[in-house]
């Protein structure tokens, strides 16, 4: 007995695509999580939430090189991210 492979319609209509992307303070191994966003599927808008630095994640940690890539300022990360 054979079992055919649902199309890639009849996939779709039953299965919600979800995704998660993570930003980083940098690119090295200091480095810590600045913003998650998500989305769960085309019907949704993607939304996303800072995350507030912990007591151990440093400024210092924080990459200038990377902040010109994700434009988002550590000062926003203190006072409008969660924790």
């Amino acid at each position: 007995m054979s079992h055919a492979e649902p199309s890639i319609a009849e996939w779709q209509s039953h299965k919600s695509i979800t995704v998660i992307d993570l930003v980083a303070s940098g690119l090295h191994k200091e480095s810590y999580p600045i913003e998650v966003g998500w989305s769960v599927d085309d019907e949704q808008a993607p939304e996303a939430a800072l995350i507030r630095p912990a007591a151990d994640w440093t400024k210092t940690d924080f990459s200038d090189a990377a902040h010109t890539i994700h434009a988002i300022a550590y000062e926003a990360l203190l006072e409008q991210g969660i924790p």
